[in-house]
């Protein structure tokens, strides 16, 4: 096989179903040219025999399964890491440690521009998959990174029908929250999920690749691609992760689900489209504090919204003084405002305004009042699997890029 151009990399821990996820990659459609797949088996030193042993299972699996499924362009490489560092291991470390083998990897091979895709072990793919990938590279050679879209199985036999209901409501909310930061204007607007994104080679190591976070390490490190620009959407393929119950790590979908069953909770509570209206009308004016004295500063502050005015108190005209006096024009500006005003500063913003001003809403309530402020969505529908549908028909109509 020729040097690979695209790596895959897939975390696995205390995972008894890998082979489905390989299988899927197996049956691709053939890609323009070769891809790795690097699965990291890991687990902390110490951990419990029972993980020790599923892992090692999977292992020793997964190498019968590669022998007998071995095909030219697809080379699969599985590596255990059975003693991870306590303090470091997780989802970051296991990411981070496949990822940086590919990057050193495609430097020996002398494959300066290869693509780095994440996945993880319980998700299936799209045929279309490791062709669309590669596509969208090779035809757009600014693209640093991608997202690719995603669903969550919302029905069949392989969970108790309560996964589904959860699992709707949780990818509700993901959508929902992504959308109302596109309304409400913010750039970097995208899906933040581990299983389901690519990173050039040039632009991973330009960032100094993957975090060693035991969760939320793919949001962090995507918010750190974005303000590279060449962030695409990538909507022509799908990703399916798992929507099963997991206590693996500490937030995201898994504990989502586990927590949603055992509460017994009927709609998931989400953020007050208000709040993100009031994000609106402070990004809507940012332009107006481009070289703008105090005096203007003040004046504009004191007609944004009370959560917002109250959230920036005392911040706010020393950091646009800083930011104007390191910006040249308005796109510079624009730039520096929104690396402070950033994603991290609105998740603390919803959460103040929601600790100070509004309550939580159902996520089905929230949904259909976002959509309806768009002429093409005025119909009301109440059902959560049937706004969840049509908010995956608006983001896959969209393919938001930057």
């Amino acid at each position: 096989m020729a040097a690979p151009v695209q790596s895959l990399v897939i975390p696995c821990y205390d995972e008894p179903t890998l082979l489905p996820c390989l299988a899927s990659l197996r049956n691709c459609h053939p890609p323009p040219l070769p891809v790795e797949v690097i699965v990291v088996v890991n687990a902390p030193a110490g951990s419990p025999k029972e993980i020790i042993d599923t892992n090692r299972r999977t292992y020793e699996e997964a190498l019968e399964w590669i022998g007998k499924n071995s095909i030219p362009w697809l080379h699969f490489d599985v590596l255990n890491f059975p003693g991870m560092p306590p303090k470091n291991a997780g989802a970051g470390l296991a990411r981070k440690t496949g990822m940086d083998l590919a990057l050193h990897r495609f430097e020996e091979w002398g494959q300066p521009d290869g693509i780095i895709s994440s996945l993880d072990a319980d998700t299936l793919v799209d045929r279309n998959y490791l062709n669309n990938i590669q596509q969208l590279f090779i035809d757009y050679p600014a693209c640093n990174a991608c997202n690719v879209f995603f669903e969550h199985p919302v029905h069949g036999d392989a969970f108790p029908p309560e996964v589904y209901r959860a699992i709707i409501q949780y990818e509700l909310h993901l959508r929902y929250y992504v959308q109302s930061l596109r309304f409400a204007g913010f750039p970097y607007a995208f899906h933040t999920i581990g299983s389901c994104f690519s990173v050039r080679t040039s632009a991973y190591a330009r960032q100094g690749g993957m975090n060693k976070r035991k969760a939320g390490e793919d949001f962090y490190f995507l918010h750190k691609l974005m303000p590279l620009g060449g962030f695409f959407e990538l909507n022509s393929t799908c990703v399916y992760p798992s929507p099963r119950p997991s206590h693996r790590v500490p937030f995201g979908t898994g504990p989502f689900i586990s927590k949603y069953i055992i509460n017994k909770e009927q709609e998931w509570q989400t953020y007050h489209l208000d709040a993100f209206r009031d994000i609106k009308i402070l990004f809507d004016k940012t332009d107006l504090f481009y070289h703008a004295g105090h005096p203007a500063i003040r004046t504009i502050c004191e007609n944004l919204p009370r959560p917002i005015r109250e959230f920036l108190s005392g911040q706010v005209t020393e950091k646009l003084d800083e930011i104007n006096r390191n910006s040249t024009s308005p796109v510079t500006f624009r730039k520096r405002f929104f690396a402070w005003f950033n994603a991290f500063k609105v998740l603390k913003f919803l959460n103040f305004a929601h600790e100070h001003h509004y309550s939580r809403i159902p996520v089905s309530r929230a949904v259909g009042e976002l959509t309806g402020l768009r002429q093409d969505h005025q119909q009301k529908i109440n059902d959560p699997l049937d706004l969840l549908l049509q908010l995956r028909k608006l983001q896959r109509e969209q393919e938001y890029r930057i």
